[in-house]
Order: C-alpha cells, then sequence, then structure tokens
C-alpha cells in the first residue's frame, strides 16, 4: 500500500496503481510476497524519522539485483512522492525498451500478463475497500443524526422535567392553601360546635306526650316493634307480643287493628317490621311464620309471601322489609331474613328472586341482620350481631315510587293465599266462572310453573257479587320462558363498607 493512502484527503489515482505494479513486479521476480522494515526509524532524541520505501525493500531489491533490466523501473515505481515516480505510459516504453537478449519475448508477455491480472484484482479490491469505507461513512453519518435526534429528546425531557417541577410546585401550594382552608373551616365548625353544645337543646326535643300502657287493651301494647306512616298521616304499629297490627293517629288516637296469633292470613306471631308503599299497601314482617304478609291501609285482604327455609323464597325469621325498585325485576321487597343471615331480594311480579350475603363477620356477610333501609342505590342493612351496619351498594336498585297495581275492587270481598313450590317448565292457566241472577260464586284457580329452582304461585281466590247468569269455562296452556336477570346485572355486593 502506498504511503500517501494512509494520509487523510488522499487522491486516488494511477500513481497510486503504479506504486502497486512495482510491488507485484518485485514480489513476482523475487518469487516471495514483499516484506520491507518499518516505516519509520527511532532516533537518539526519541523522535521518529519515516524510511523512503527503497531502502524499506532493500533486501528484495538486492535479491533482484541492480543489473536485472526492471531493477530501475521497479525502484522509479516505489518512490515515496507520487510526483516521482513514472506514468502508466512511462511503464509501457520502460517495458518496450528492455534488449530481447535480457529476457525473451514469451517470458516477458507471460509476465506481464501475470502482472496486469494481479492489478485488476489489485483494482477489484481497492474498489471494494473503497465501497466498504462508503458504507462505513454513511453509517458513521447516520449515528450521527441518531445523536442529534437522541441529543433532541434529551433536551425536550429536561424541559418537560423543568415544567413537571414547576406544575408540582404550584399544585403543592394550592393543596397546602386547601389544607389551610379546611382547617380553618374545621377550627370554625369547632366553634360552632362549642357554641352548640352550651346550648340547651333538651327544651326543643323533649317528649310532649306518650300514648299506650303495657297490656293487650286496643290502646294498649307489648312489645312494639315496627312503625311506619301513611298519606293519611297515622301510625302503623307492630304490636308484637300482643301479635297484631294497630293503627293510631299522630295524637295517639286509636283507629284500627287487626291480626291475633296464628298462621292464617291476616294472623301474626311476632310481627316485627311494616312498610307502606306509595300506593298504601302495608308490607308486614311477619317473623315467627317466617313469611311476609301484604294487605290494603284497611286491612280488607290479606296475601303472603314466603314459607320456613332456607332456599330461595324462603325465610328464618324476617325481621326488616323495605320497597325497592330493581331494573332488572321491577318492584321488589328487601327483606333482612335474620335467621338466613342474608337480605332477600323478593320481586312482587312473582318471578324468582335472589339472596345475597352468608354467616360471618367479613364484608358482605351477616350476622342476624335486621333492620334495613334504602337510598337510591344502597341498601343499609343493620348487623346485629356484628355489632355494625353494612352499606351495600348495589347497581340495580333505587328508591321507588310505587310498588304494584291494587287489584282491589269496590264491593268485592277477596281472600287470597299464595305459596311457593319448585315444578317443571310448562304454564297453564283455567278459569271457571258461573253466575246466577242473585249471588254468584266465581272460584278462579291460577298456577304458573317455571323452570326447575324457580317459582311457582298458586292464588285462589273466592268472590261474592250480583250479577246475570253467566256460565263460561275457558283453559289455556302454553309454554312460557321466565325473565332471567343476566349475571352481570345482578350484583348484591358492587362495593360498600360498614360502619
Amino acid at each position: 500500500m502506498p504511503p500517501e493512502s494512509l494520509q487523510v484527503g488522499t487522491t486516488y489515482d494511477e500513481k497510486l496503481d503504479v506504486f502497486s505494479l512495482g510491488v507485484v513486479m518485485l514480489s513476482l521476480l523475487v518469487g516471495r510476497q514483499p516484506s520491507p522494515t518499518e516505516a519509520t526509524v527511532l532516533l537518539e532524541n526519541g523522535t521518529r524519522r519515516s524510511v523512503p520505501e527503497g531502502r524499506r525493500r532493500k533486501a528484495d531489491l538486492d535479491r533482484l539485483g541492480s543489473d536485472h533490466p526492471l531493477h530501475s523501473l521497479i525502484v522509479s515505481c516505489l518512490h515515496d512522492d507520487p510526483g516521482s515516480r513514472p506514468t502508466s505510459a512511462d511503464v509501457h516504453m520502460h517495458l518496450l525498451q528492455i534488449p530481447p537478449h535480457s529476457m525473451s519475448a514469451d517470458r516477458y508477455l507471460s509476465q506481464f500478463a501475470d502482472i496486469l491480472t494481479q492489478l485488476q484484482t489489485i483494482s477489484t479490491q481497492q474498489q471494494a475497500i473503497i465501497t466498504r469505507v462508503t458504507a462505513v461513512e454513511e453509517k458513521v453519518n447516520g449515528m450521527d443524526a441518531w445523536r442529534e435526534r437522541v441529543s433532541t429528546i434529551d433536551t425536550n425531557l429536561s424541559a418537560h422535567s423543568s415544567t413537571l417541577t414547576s406544575l408540582n410546585s404550584t399544585m403543592d401550594s394550592r393543596l397546602a392553601a386547601v389544607d389551610s382552608r379546611i382547617a380553618a373551616l374545621e377550627s370554625s365548625a369547632s366553634r360552632q360546635s362549642s357554641s352548640a353544645s352550651a346550648r340547651d337543646y333538651t327544651k326543643i326535643h323533649r317528649a310532649r306526650y306518650s300514648f299506650g300502657s303495657e297490656g293487650s287493651g286496643r290502646d294498649q301494647f307489648d312489645d312494639p316493634r315496627g312503625l311506619a306512616t301513611n298519606k293519611a298521616g297515622d301510625l302503623i304499629i307492630c304490636d308484637a307480643e300482643n301479635q297484631r297490627i294497630k293503627i293510631h293517629g299522630v295524637d295517639g288516637q286509636f283507629k284500627k287493628m287487626t291480626g291475633r296469633k296464628g298462621t292464617k292470613w291476616g294472623e301474626f306471631s311476632f310481627p316485627t317490621a311494616v312498610h307502606v308503599t306509595d300506593d298504601e299497601r302495608v308490607i308486614i314482617a311477619d317473623s315467627g311464620n317466617n313469611r311476609l304478609q301484604i294487605t290494603d291501609k284497611d286491612f280488607s285482604e290479606f296475601s303472603t309471601i314466603g314459607r320456613r327455609g332456607s332456599g330461595i323464597g324462603g325465610f328464618r325469621y324476617p325481621y326488616g322489609v323495605v320497597q325497592v325498585n330493581h331494573s332488572a325485576l321491577g318492584q321488589c321487597l328487601a327483606v333482612t331474613d335474620a335467621g338466613n343471615h342474608r337480605v332477600q331480594i323478593v320481586p312482587c311480579s312473582g318471578e324468582t328472586g335472589y339472596a345475597f350475603g352468608t354467616y360471618g363477620s367479613g364484608q358482605g356477610q351477616f350476622q342476624f341482620p335486621r333492620g334495613i333501609a334504602v337510598y337510591h342505590n344502597r341498601l343499609f342493612v343493620a348487623d346485629e350481631d356484628n355489632h355494625r351496619i353494612q352499606v351495600c351498594y348495589h347497581v340495580n336498585l333505587a328508591t321507588t315510587s310505587t310498588m304494584m297495581p291494587n287489584t282491589t275492587t269496590t264491593a268485592m270481598t277477596t281472600t287470597a293465599t299464595t305459596m311457593m313450590t319448585t315444578e317443571t317448565t310448562e304454564t297453564t292457566t283455567t278459569t271457571t266462572t258461573t253466575t246466577t241472577t242473585t249471588t254468584t260464586t266465581t272460584t278462579t284457580t291460577t298456577t304458573t310453573t317455571t323452570t326447575t329452582t324457580k317459582t311457582t304461585i298458586t292464588t285462589t281466590a273466592t268472590t261474592t257479587t250480583t250479577a246475570t247468569t253467566t256460565t263460561t269455562t275457558t283453559t289455556t296452556t302454553t309454554t312460557t320462558t321466565k325473565t332471567t336477570v343476566p349475571a352481570t346485572e345482578i350484583r348484591p355486593l358492587g362495593g360498600g363498607f360498614t360502619f
């Protein structure tokens, strides 16, 4: 490789190829690869001095011999200064001037052909090297571009970091201001509370009057439990130990009562809670009979829901009841099923409801739940033996406005009973009506049966009225598919807390 090829900014021309030609000719003539000495020599003063190419390759040139016809040509080709090297034309002329007796023409042509072949190979290799160098330079330039991009990103990150630091400082200042404001409000509230505690509220909240005494008379009570008010402003009271429901005015005046101890309609066993709907239906938790009783405001008709059991629709000491509006099941009753340690959602439509809660003290578990209230989508449950109130968020519940249509007919007395069982998937409705011109007895039997684990409701009603003679018999058999609430909608405890 010529000396100038190692220098920066070298221009590749024919003088470089002429140098390579001298190396190739020398190698061919001496029969071995060139073995030059070091390019520099260390002087006594510690500096280095470059060594001319002719001296570096002296061993090979001596081996060739100074009397060789190509010796002077090779020496001139290996000159350090490119300007002192012969041109390609000079080389050609020198070769033509070699005397015929010094080298046979065949040998000369053969060597010259070899030299040309090697020159072509060297040229090809140099071109490949130049291509690779160009590719490396492009990669280096690309890396420089990436370095610039990384530098730009670092600058942007630094700017964003400064912005975030400024925002954090601003937020800290604002939070400190809010904390100060809250502290000031709490201090003000504390002063107001202290001032309020100094007031005497006993005159405002002292008992004005009372009514009733212990006993079983109409103005007496024995262990009164649940209370509710109707639209008339009267009090509806569960007189638990007297096994009855009473209505008193807010002034204490007795108005009406119903019930006695027993298991029939309108009979009770330790009623504990009462709820009045917007259409003035009265829902009574008949705890000892393990059921709910539903009646109108005049106590003229009764129906029951439930039986003793632990399945859906079964109760063990239902204690509290409230009406709710379920987005999927419509109007429902939320009942604290104390003995089963759960809350049941009972659809007023007669469809199968569901329950949530098990025995325990964890979140969503109960031990003898008692009172219950609803506000929007929250159920508040008095968890008695856990000594707490559980607040259950329910995605499908909201406070209700009405319960169910009032089917009471004027001048009609109806006695009904409702029982829940489990049957097969078929619905049969049979209605038989017989009427005379004087007194007509109408008996209606409705049986609704749904799939396994669903509820069958049987209602028997006896009606007395006056009409013309008519006899009608209608039998209808259909197959029904019960509306089932998707599992994703029924989420009894979509969250909540206790206190």
